[in-house]
């Protein structure tokens, strides 16, 4: 039947042969891209299946973390656990999967009585695309049920940005194999229960400091999509919380600031400022703390909600 089509003759036929290409070119992709997500599954996107197994087990009030690498590397979720008194869901990832995909994956699974902590890097505010980036494709490739995030702009960037996921889910996959050839564990095993990434421990900082950037502002279009999320989830009576993401001094914007009245007006809870901390504290990135370091900033996240009006108001709830 194709040899037939590309050997017939007519006014049709150029366009018989386009769609034909196009179809083959459209299952080619869909096969590479689910195909290379599988190979991926035991490096990082792969932690998404432990993260999402435990939010969608927990059906009791809880604290519901969203947010980027600073959550995966420098979060102890079973400390915070016992400060809070109540379960901890730790989804942070990587920031450019984008401000939209945090929010949208937990939609369904939150409830009256849960805190959504927000706990973002400072350039998702700025310089992160808050629709995602090529991360959020290789998440969603490494774990097909996370499609039914998506919003319809994301779904229309999935081809383009769909063939360099591919490519990273290809590296990520050599990598696992080298690591498992080699004895090693992989990314995803270096995680716990939480989803807290556990490979760093022990390890020294191999930070690099640079120049910090000029402050540009805060992207409209970013704060606008935070606060239509925060209505969303507050209609559910779950109460949200932003915070930011610890950062090395070295990488702080010059001129970094929150005193602009619609970012101000925000539900944030605690000081940022006290986040602002030396390079030295790092792993590998400006975000990423150092293993022992991360007691002391869940510590202090664990004390700002528990002192905060949201956790009043959750715990009135939950003993209604």
């Amino acid at each position: 039947m194709l040899l037939s089509i590309f050997n017939s003759k007519g006014p049709g036929r150029l366009l018989m042969r386009c769609s034909l290409f196009g179809l083959l070119l459209i299952f080619c992709f869909i096969g590479l891209f689910f195909g290379s997500g599988l190979l991926a599954r035991r490096g990082r996107m792969g932690v998404s299946e432990i993260k999402h197994k435990r939010l969608e087990a927990i059906k009791k009030p809880k604290v519901v973390l969203i947010g980027g690498s600073n959550l995966h590397y420098g979060l102890d979720s079973p400390l915070l656990e016992s400060l809070v008194d109540r379960p901890v869901v730790n989804m942070g990832i990587q920031g450019s999967i984008g401000i939209h995909f945090f929010f949208a994956e937990i939609e369904e699974s939150v409830r009256a009585g849960d805190i959504v902590v927000a706990a973002l890097e400072h350039a998702q505010f700025y310089a992160v695309e808050p629709w995602g980036e090529t991360a959020l494709y290789t998440v969603v490739s490494t774990r097909p049920k996370n499609l039914r995030y998506l919003a319809p702009r994301q779904w229309g960037m999935m081809f383009k940005k769909g063939w360099i996921a591919i490519a990273d889910n290809l590296k990520a996959g050599e990598a696992s194999l080298l690591r498992i050839v080699s004895g090693k564990k992989v990314f995803r095993d270096r995680s716990n229960e939480w989803g807290d990434h556990l490979g760093h421990k022990g390890k020294k900082s191999i930070f690099s400091p640079s120049q910090p950037e000029a402050f540009p502002g805060f992207s409209d279009e970013s704060i606008e999509m935070v606060k239509r999320w925060i209505k969303t989830l507050e209609n559910k009576g779950v109460c949200v919380q932003l915070a930011f993401a610890p950062i090395a001094r070295s990488a702080l914007p010059s001129g970094f600031s929150i005193e602009n009245e619609s970012v101000k007006s925000l539900p944030w809870v605690g000081d940022w400022q006290k986040l602002v901390l030396p390079d030295d504290t790092f792993f590998d990135t400006a975000h990423h703390l150092l293993f022992e370091k991360r007691e002391e900033r869940t510590r202090l996240l664990g004390q700002d909600l528990t002192s905060s009006d949201c956790f009043k108001k959750s715990e009135a709830i939950q003993n209604f």
